[in-house]
C-alpha cells in the first residue's frame, strides 16, 4: 500500500478554516449582544445635593422596558413606564441609599444603587469677588450708562502703597479732587455723551486710572425690583407635582432664591431664577417665593393654590363594584358591572336616621345548579371585595340567605351543597369581623328542609323537621352568634326566618332548645304575629303591588313594639332563575322602584320615631333580578360642550335618579385632574375661576348617580387656555 503526502492546501483547510468559522461565529454573537441595565445619570454617587433631588436614569435591555421605578431606603417614591425617568424626588436632610430599578417585557430586573447626601443648610451667599490688589474701580455709573445730572460717581483705589489722591476727569477736564482712597460725589455734566476718567496716585507717584463712556440725559426707569411668579396664578387649581417659574430682580444681584409651602421651604437656589416641580399634598395651600440680593435686602410674593388630587378617566368609568368585571348584564334587569355611585345609601332614607342599613346576601354562586356571574362565592379574596363594596356604599352589616349546618354528604340528599354555603358563611364572619362597626347575621331559608323533607332515611329529616331546625340553630349558636360582629340587639343574637308554613314547625320546641337566647324575626307584617315572634322583617313580594307592600308593612310594625328590618329593592324578575319564573315581575323603572322602596320609610318613621334597620333586597341574588351589587342602571346619558371658558351640558334621562355632577380637565386625555361637584341643578361652569395653566385641555362632565345607581361620564371636549 502507497501513502501519499497530504497537500498543504488541504491541511490549511482542515486546520485554518473551523477556527476561523468559530471566530466569525463568536464575532456575530458578541454583536447581537446589546448592554442591559439602568443608568443614573444625576445625582452622582456620593453626591451631596439639596431636596428635592433631580434624578435622572435610562434603562436598556434586549427586551422593551415596561416600567422604572425609584426606592429611597427601601421605600418607593416614583414609578413611570418608560425607559427614563428624569423626575424631582423630596427627601430628608441626611444620608440616602437610592435604587432605580426597571423592568422589561420578560420580567427581568435591573437596578443601580447609589448613595446620596441631602445637606439641610440654607444656600450659602456667594462669596465676594477679592478686590483688585492695585488700580480704580468705577462702582458707579456703570459703563455706557444713561444717566441725569447730577452724576452720582463713586470710585474706590487700591495699591501696595497708601493711596494720596484721587481725581475725576470728564474729558479730559479735571472736575473734582480727593485726598483719600475713595469717591462718592455728584458731577454737574452737560447733556451728551462723556468720557470719564477716574485717577488715583499713591505714595510713591504711581499713578492707577479707570475709563467710562456715558450718556447724560433721562435715564431709562429703574428694573422693577421684586419676586414675578409666572406660575403657578395664585387661585389656581392643579395637580401635583406643581410647575413653579419664578424670577427675581433688584438693584444688586439677587443671591438666593426660595419657596415656602405652608411656611415650610421646599426648595431652594441660589440664582435670581426658579424653574422647579414640587411635590404638593391635596388641599389648599399658601406658597410664598422669595429672594434674597446681595445686600440682604428680601424680597417675595404670596400666592394661593388648590391641589386636587388626580384620577385617570379609566378609573372614573371602568368598574369599582365587587362584580365580576366580566358581567355583562342579563334580560331580567341586573346591570352590566360598571361605575357606580359610592354616595352614602343613608342619604336616601329620612333626614337623621339611625337604622342600621343591611344587605341580603346569596352564598352559593360556583355552585353548577345557580347561574355564574363571573365568581365564586367561597372565594375568600372575593369575599373581601363585596365586604369593602358594601362598606364603601354607606351600609353596616350583611345578612347570609342560610342553608344550616350542611353535612360531609356534599351532593347528597342530606347535604345538596349545604355545607359549602356554611363554609363561605364563616368566611364572610373572619371578613367582617375584620371591619370595625360592620356586623353580619344569618337569614334560615327553609329550602334548606326541602331535600331533608323527603328523605325518610336521614335522621332528624322527614320524621322530625323540628330537631332538624334545631340542630341547625345550635350550630349556629356555636359558630356565629358569640362573635363580636354578629348582629345583636339588647345583646340578644338576631336570626332571620325566610320561612313558611309547610313544614309544621314546632316553633315551642325550636325555642325551648335552642341555646343562645336568640331574637326569632320571621317575614311580612305576619311575622309580628307568628308563634315565638321576637319581630319580623320586610322582603319583597311581587303579588302585591310594592309600595302598597311596603305601607302596610310598616303601618304594621309601627304599631307593634317588637323588633322591625325595613326593606327596599331595585326591582324582582326572575324570569331566568333556574327552576323557573314563578312570580310576577316589579320592574326596576330606571332606578326609580329603588328610590321610591327607600324612600317609604320617611312615611311612618322619622329623627323622633327611628326605624331600628333596613335590607336591601338583596346584594347578589342574579337569578331573581334584584341584585344591587352591579349598580342599578339609570338610563342616563350626558353631553358636555365649551363656549370660551364656559362648559356647558345636558342629559338624557331623569335627573332626580342623579346626586351631582363632578367637573374634570384632562391635558393627555387619561389623567383627569377634579375641578368642582355641582348640584343636579346646575348646567354650566366657568372654568376661568381655576386659573387653570396654559395649554389645550378635555373637559369631561360626569354624572354622579344617588347612592349605588350607575355613573354616567361624557365624551371629552376641547378647551383651549391661552398664554398670559
Amino acid at each position: 500500500m502507497t501513502i501519499q503526502a497530504e497537500p498543504k492546501s488541504l491541511r490549511w483547510q482542515r486546520n485554518i478554516l473551523p477556527k476561523l468559522a468559530f471566530l466569525f461565529a463568536f464575532t456575530v454573537s458578541l454583536s447581537a449582544v446589546a448592554f442591559a441595565g439602568v443608568t443614573i445619570s444625576s445625582p452622582t454617587n456620593g453626591a451631596t445635593v439639596t431636596s428635592p433631588v433631580h434624578v435622572v436614569a435610562t434603562a436598556t435591555s434586549t427586551s422593551p422596558i415596561t416600567t422604572m421605578r425609584i426606592y429611597v431606603d427601601n421605600t418607593s417614591v416614583f414609578v413611570k413606564a418608560a425607559n427614563k425617568i428624569d423626575t424631582l424626588v423630596t427627601m430628608a436632610a441626611g444620608k440616602h441609599n437610592v435604587v432605580v430599578q426597571a423592568w422589561d417585557t420578560k420580567n427581568a430586573v435591573f437596578k443601580s444603587l447609589i448613595t446620596i447626601t441631602v445637606s439641610s443648610s440654607p444656600p450659602a451667599t456667594p462669596t465676594p469677588t477679592p478686590p483688585v490688589t492695585s488700580g480704580v474701580l468705577i462702582a458707579s455709573p456703570a459703563n455706557g450708562a444713561t444717566v441725569a445730572s447730577p452724576v452720582h460717581v463713586v470710585a474706590t483705589a487700591s495699591s501696595a502703597n497708601p493711596i494720596t489722591s484721587m481725581q475725576i476727569y470728564v474729558d479730559s477736564v479735571s472736575v473734582f479732587v480727593a485726598s483719600s482712597n475713595k469717591i462718592d460725589t455728584l458731577v454737574n455734566m452737560a447733556a451728551g455723551k462723556h468720557t470719564v476718567v477716574v485717577q488715583a496716585w499713591d505714595s510713591k507717584g504711581t499713578v492707577f486710572k479707570s475709563q467710562i463712556a456715558i450718556t447724560v440725559g433721562t435715564p431709562p426707569p429703574p428694573p422693577p425690583t421684586g419676586v414675578t411668579v409666572s406660575s403657578p396664578d395664585t387661585g389656581a387649581t392643579l395637580a401635583s407635582p406643581v410647575h413653579v417659574v419664578a424670577t427675581a430682580a433688584s438693584a444688586n444681584p439677587i443671591t438666593a432664591m426660595r419657596i415656602y409651602l405652608d411656611s415650610v421651604s421646599v426648595f431652594a437656589n441660589t440664582t435670581n431664577r426658579i424653574d422647579t416641580m414640587i411635590n404638593v399634598a391635596a388641599g389648599l395651600h399658601n406658597m410664598v417665593v422669595q429672594a434674597w440680593d446681595s445686600t440682604g435686602a428680601v424680597f417675595k410674593t404670596p400666592l394661593t393654590i388648590t391641589v386636587n388630587a388626580t384620577t385617570t378617566l379609566s378609573a372614573e368609568t371602568s368598574n369599582n363594584t365587587s362584580a365580576a368585571d366580566s358581567f355583562a348584564g342579563q334580560s331580567n334587569g341586573n346591570a352590566a358591572a360598571g361605575n357606580v355611585s359610592k354616595v352614602s345609601t343613608r342619604t336616601l332614607l329620612y333626614p337623621g336616621s339611625t337604622a342600621k342599613i343591611y344587605a341580603h346576601f346569596m352564598p352559593w354562586f360556583g355552585d353548577k345548579k345557580h347561574i355564574n356571574p363571573g365568581y365564586a362565592s367561597n372565594d375568600s379574596q372575593q369575599i373581601k371585595k363585596q365586604v369593602n363594596d358594601m362598606a364603601s356604599r354607606g351600609l353596616n352589616g350583611v345578612i347570609i340567605d342560610w342553608y344550616g349546618a350542611g353535612s360531609d354528604d356534599v351532593g347528597s340528599a342530606n347535604d345538596p351543597g349545604f355545607s359549602v354555603f356554611d363554609h363561605v358563611t364563616q368566611l364572610m364572619m373572619q371578613e367582617v369581623e375584620a371591619h370595625s362597626g360592620f356586623t353580619f347575621a344569618v337569614m334560615y331559608d327553609d329550602n334548606a328542609l326541602v331535600a331533608c323533607s323527603k328523605n325518610s332515611t336521614i335522621p332528624n329529616c322527614a320524621s322530625n323537621l323540628t330537631q332538624r331546625v334545631v340542630d341547625d340553630l345550635n350550630h349556629a349558636n356555636v359558630s356565629y352568634w358569640g362573635s363580636p360582629a354578629y348582629q345583636k340587639s339588647g345583646g340578644r343574637p338576631v336570626v332571620y326566618f325566610f320561612f313558611s308554613s309547610r313544614f309544621g314547625i314546632n316553633w315551642a320546641i325550636v325555642r325551648s332548645k335552642v341555646a343562645g337566647n336568640p331574637l326569632f324575626i320571621f317575614i311580612h307584617e305576619t311575622g309580628f304575629t307568628h308563634a315565638e315572634s321576637d319581630g319580623a322583617f320586610a322582603w319583597v313580594k311581587p303579588e302585591v303591588e310594592s309600595l302598597a307592600y311596603l305601607n302596610t308593612y310598616y303601618s304594621t310594625a309601627t304599631s307593634s313594639a317588637k323588633q322591625s328590618t325595613g326593606s327596599a329593592f331595585a326591582g324582582f324578575d326572575d324570569s331566568l332563575a333556574p327552576w323557573g319564573s314563578t312570580h310576577p315581575k316589579v320592574d326596576q323603572q330606571c332606578g326609580q322602584m329603588w328610590l321610591k322602596t327607600l324612600d317609604e320609610a320617611k312615611n311612618h318613621y322619622s329623627s323622633s320615631n327611628q326605624m331600628s334597620g333596613i335590607q336591601l333586597v338583596t346584594w347578589n341574588d342574579y337569578e331573581e333580578g334584584s341584585e344591587i351589587e352591579t349598580g342599578i342602571n339609570n338610563c342616563v346619558t350626558v353631553k358636555a360642550t365649551v363656549a370660551g371658558t364656559v362648559v356647558s351640558w345636558s342629559i338624557t334621562g331623569q335627573a332626580s335618579t342623579l346626586d351631582h355632577y363632578s367637573i374634570f380637565v384632562s391635558l393627555s386625555g387619561d389623567n383627569l385632574l377634579p375641578l368642582k361637584d355641582v348640584p343636579v341643578s346646575t348646567s354650566s361652569l366657568d372654568l376661568a375661576q381655576f386659573n387653570l395653566e396654559p395649554g389645550s385641555y378635555l373637559v369631561y362632565v360626569k354624572a354622579i348617580g344617588k347612592p349605588s345607581l350607575t355613573n354616567k361620564m361624557s365624551a371629552g371636549v376641547s378647551l383651549i387656555v391661552p398664554a398670559r
